[in-house]
């Protein structure tokens, strides 16, 4: 059933994609725009740049919109086309290119348009009062008084006392007309319509609303719950970008007359500051796919000053906002994630899936029911997908306020499967019924900091749905119908996907078989991604098989045989070694440094002036070190300024201006690595044809046409783009060209492998000044591998992390009675305390998965099946390996699960038995390289007078109270005099020592607060101490 389920889901990104095709279809030319703009007649211009020349460009995605407009100042009054802004394309994968950076834009939980009765405490009384969201336009209140009294509040304007006077209605009725942004919408206008119990159709606020809500208001009979998900729509990216044009309409009108010229720059202008500068516009995290398609299915549900009831779990969030998995720290609550089966209907309101049941049966062969929760509301909907076996029982139902009892007979619907109130990354992890909630957020949060490694391997204990993960992110390329694969290599993929058609010949007899059409599939080759890791594609299929409709044809950079793969299964046992692993201490073995290798991808860009030039370039596949010089170049000085008296004696001597010099500069790399990729960018000038005193090689030149960027040199695909190609076996002089690397002939003096070269002055171009003058950036990526050490995270899926304390040979690790040594030691009192207990189902599961080499898929929460499901499953698994094999050792009665284990330095046995498994163990993105940090002095804190936080900022530590307490616990007098100085938390001694070192006067100093404390602290001790002054 649950199989079949999967099958239902829709695209994880479905709602990002369908809302961003309406918005273009007809959210774009909707009527907001002013009336001598004909927007439902707009149209758009294909994009200048594909994707991927965007990003290596460092160019923004997009394409340009026209509308028809009659202005007003002109005299003819015929339409004009005019120019209105480049809009952003979201790409298949559901994310933007800006400036050449992946971007998402979050979606946002807003209150819905409508009409909310709520009530304050006050201090003697309580105020009940109505408030009204437009869909576009300020909030409006009705309040009630103590004394009985109904006022209206505006968020702009002052209140107004409504009474029955001819007064008070004419003032209202001003108020409205005056008052032209009332507007409800469709959705607002039909829910006051069902509060109010009115058949209005106008979209905006009348007079009978606001008398119809104070009629309600003296009654107090109902009150809304405003974290109800019936009172909540979602903000998608269609409609977030809908508001943004229509804040640059606003502006427009703002101004007395609208130009030609004005309207390009208006729209422009705020589209920039959306996907720029706004809080829901975010650099997307491609960290791996899971964390990538977590990014794009996250939710805003407001700022960080939001209270509690905001943060807290509502009962309305089942099947559509995962109770587990959101941030640590001042966001928690505020960031959500969509569940696996939750979906968006027309107007905005989420749904989870629901099987209808007729007379206690699953009506499986219908299709699955969307409800929302003001539907769910009207049927009874039981939340599990199973019912309990007694017939004439009754069952919990969650009403309005909380759960009822009703018959089994009058449940007309049931949910699909346990795991639709999950996001995507919670059901990535196994057993998780077993787990505490807090450290189930930690696994899910930490799966998506895990990095994708160079060798790949799936887990042993999976859950059923992480395959949608690749598959929807559409990371990976996709059958797009069943074919014959022809042809594999690292670079392409070639299938043949049409009918043949058979021609017979007259006298041989024989079958030919032409065929239509081919799929062609380029791969991606150690891209870079926003994160420093890599993006890869490695093909999965061979030569000459049959390839299904939709089966993944490759594998990515965190994936192995289609399965999503981010660390590696280890050999694990849970005890205690010398302390090493106190607290969340690891201890690895050194054999498993070969297994944990991640790609990492530095950008180092130079610019290239007008007047500057290139002194050489290093060659592809280079080590470099660090230290080494990466590129050079030529920059001109600046001309020395002459005084007054300096020109006159020029002028007088008749002396001219020397020429220009020019100084070296250079890049250095600040870590070693090997360069995998050089781009040459730069600006076209005129199209010309090349001078025929070029070199030979140079004559297929091809220009991108009505492009302000005119050409990329792409070392590692260049089929792909329009670039400069050079032939490889051309060579002239001290130099020769190779896949567009220059690097001379002679192989002395190559010190790192940098081969130096006059690129742009004299050899390159020898007739065509203007393209050598426009070479405007050199973009070089250098990839380094990372391997385990010192002070590194490790993590599983259940929240159970811990930094790495010491790396050991594999001969002092203990060992099991077969030989096999460990990989890892935990420490066993991390699991009690944090009620992680899930670690222990997979660990052993997955040693029993490594014994019989195969993998197993388990359902969460699987109690639901029998009493103690999980744990049948590995005491059953246990039993037969060890029947299987007929080694004793691997189950026991007594301690099923836990092995004797022998001492790798000695031999000797331990005392006690110990549990070990196989548990699936990732590597981290916090790396102690990029981690580790130290300064003397640095920048403060404005207020407090604090450092700074972070290795960016050059931040510290304070050194406060508790570090002089550990001073003092050894005795180190010296330290704690130097340490009790100024720096401490002297405020005014050090404002004057400003003054002091200007005026070069005698330093005077206060009395630090921590002095203050340690004599406190001796005072408690019955010393009398006392500050003298003298």
């Amino acid at each position: 059933m649950f199989y079949k389920f999967l099958f239902f889901l829709s695209d994880f990104l479905e709602i990002q994609r369908k809302s961003f095709y309406l918005f273009l279809k007809s959210g774009l030319g909707a009527d907001f725009w002013p009336r001598n703009f004909f927007s439902e007649n707009y149209k758009f211009r294909k994009p200048i740049l594909n994707i991927e020349k965007s990003i290596l460009f460092g160019k923004t995605y997009c394409c340009h919109f026209y509308f028809p407009i009659q202005f007003a100042h002109s005299n003819s009054k015929q339409l004009q086309w005019v120019f209105l802004g480049t809009l952003p394309l979201l790409t298949r994968r559901g994310h933007f290119i800006i400036n050449g950076t992946p971007r998402v834009v979050l979606n946002q939980i807003v209150r819905s348009a409508g009409l909310y009765f709520q009530k304050r405490e006050s201090e003697s009384f309580q105020v009940f009062y109505a408030e009204i969201i437009l869909e576009r336009g300020p909030w409006i209140q009705f309040e009630l008084d103590s004394q009985q009294k109904i006022w209206m509040c505006h968020q702009y304007k002052p209140r107004i006392l409504l009474s029955r006077s001819k007064q008070k209605l004419k003032l209202m009725n001003d108020f409205l007309k005056l008052s032209d942004q009332f507007y409800l919408g469709q959705n607002g206008r039909d829910r006051c319509n069902k509060k109010l119990g009115l058949c209005l159709q106008t979209p905006v606020l009348t007079s009978i609303d606001f008398a119809a809500i104070s009629t309600i208001l003296f009654k107090n009979e109902h009150l809304d719950d405003i974290e109800d998900l019936k009172n909540r729509k979602l903000k998608t990216i269609g409609e977030l970008i809908q508001n943004q044009l229509i804040r640059a309409v606003l502006r427009l009108q703002n101004k007395h007359t609208i130009k030609k010229q004005n309207l390009s720059i208006v729209v422009n202008s705020t589209l920039k500051e959306f996907f720029h500068s706004h809080q829901l516009s975010q650099y997307l995290d491609q960290s791996n796919p899971l964390s990538e398609i977590t990014h794009k299915r996250r939710l805003s549900c407001g700022g960080v000053t939001a209270g509690m009831e905001t943060r807290s779990i509502h009962r309305t969030h089942y099947g559509r906002i995962c109770p587990i998995e959101t941030p640590e720290g001042k966001n928690a609550g505020l960031v959500n994630s969509l569940t696996t089966a939750v979906k968006l209907n027309t107007r905005g309101f989420l749904e989870t899936p629901f099987v209808e049941i007729y007379k206690q049966h699953f009506q499986n062969q219908t299709k699955l029911s969307f409800l929302s929760v003001e539907m769910q509301e009207q049927k009874n909907t039981f939340f599990n997908n199973k019912l309990p076996k007694h017939g004439y029982g009754s069952i919990g139902i969650v009403e309005i306020q909380g759960a009822s009892q009703y018959q089994l007979n009058s449940v007309y619907r049931i949910a699909k499967t346990v795991q639709q109130f999950l996001s995507i990354a919670t059901t990535c992890i196994p057993f998780i019924e077993h787990n505490d909630a807090n450290r189930a957020l930690m696994g899910s949060n930490m799966q998506r900091q895990a990095l994708p490694l160079i060798f790949t391997k799936a887990p042993i204990v999976s859950t059923s749905n992480a395959f949608r993960v690749l598959s929807d992110l559409k990371d990976i390329p996709i059958s797009v119908q069943s074919s014959f694969l022809i042809y594999v290599s690292k670079k392409k993929i070639c299938l043949i996907n049409s009918a043949v058609q058979v021609k017979k010949a007259s006298v041989a007899k024989i079958q030919y078989i032409t065929f239509q059409k081919f799929q062609y599939n380029v791969l991606q080759n150690f891209e870079k991604s926003n994160q420093n890791t890599y993006f890869l594609q490695r093909p999965i299929p061979y030569t000459s098989q049959w390839i299904q409709k939709g089966d993944l044809l490759s594998d990515c950079s965190a994936s192995s045989q289609g399965d999503l793969a981010l660390g590696q299964n280890l050999l694990v046992g849970y005890m205690s070694w010398e302390g090493l692993n106190f607290e969340d201490a690891v201890l690895i073995s050194k054999q498993i440094l070969t297994k944990y290798i991640s790609l990492h991808i530095e950008k180092y860009v130079i610019e290239i002036g007008e007047f500057e030039k290139i002194l050489g370039i290093p060659k592809i596949g280079s080590w470099v070190k660090e230290g080494d010089v990466l590129l050079g170049k030529m920059v001109p000085k600046e001309p020395s300024i002459l005084l007054t008296h300096d020109k006159l004696l020029h002028d007088i001597i008749n002396k001219t201006r020397a020429k220009r010099e020019f100084e070296n500069k250079y890049l250095k790399v600040p870590s070693s690595g090997r360069i995998i990729r050089i781009c040459y960018t730069h600006m076209q000038v005129k199209r010309k044809k090349i001078s025929q005193s070029l070199h030979p090689a140079l004559h297929n030149v091809r220009y991108v046409e009505n492009c302000n960027v005119s050409q990329i040199e792409d070392v590692i695909a260049l089929k792909r783009f329009n670039i400069l190609t050079l032939d490889s076996a051309e060579s002239t002089g001290n130099f020769f060209y190779k896949a567009n690397s220059i690097l001379p002939s002679k192989p002395e003096n190559r010190k790192a492998d940098l081969r130096y070269a006059d690129l742009l002055s004299q050899r390159f171009f020898k007739g065509e000044q203007n393209f050598v003058s426009s070479l405007k950036k050199i973009t070089i990526y250098i990839a380094k591998k990372r391997m385990f050490q010192v002070g590194d995270k490790i993590s599983g899926r259940h929240g159970n992390k811990g930094i790495i304390s010491k790396i050991l040979p594999n001969c002092d690790m203990p060992y099991l009675p077969n030989g096999d040594s460990l990989d890892v030691l935990l420490n066993p009192l991390g699991v009690p305390s944090r009620m992680n207990v899930g670690q222990i189902f997979e660990c052993l599961l997955g040693f029993a998965g490594q014994i019989f080499q195969t993998k197993f898929e388990v359902l969460c929460f699987d109690e639901i099946y029998g009493y103690e499901a999980s744990r049948s499953l590995i005491y059953s698994k246990l039993f037969s390996s060890c029947k299987t094999t007929g080694q004793k050792w691997l189950f026991s009665k007594q301690n099923p699960g836990k092995f004797h284990l022998f001492d790798g330095r000695n031999g000797e046995l331990f005392n006690q038995s110990i549990l070990v498994g196989c548990p699936y163990l990732m590597k981290l993105i916090h790396i102690v390289d990029e981690k580790i940090h130290a300064r003397s002095t640095g920048p403060y804190s404005f207020v407090t007078q604090q450092p700074l936080r972070g290795r960016a900022k050059k931040g510290g530590q304070r050194f406060g109270e508790m570090e002089v307490w550990a001073l003092e616990g050894f005795g180190s007098a010296y330290a704690i005099q130097e340490l009790l100085t100024v720096k401490s938390d002297d405020l005014q001694g050090r404002n004057k020592i400003m003054q002091t070192l200007l005026k070069n006067t005698s330093f005077k100093f206060g009395t630090p607060e921590s002095l203050r404390v340690t004599l406190r602290e001796l005072q408690c001790l019955c010393l009398c101490l006392k500050l003298e002054n003298k």
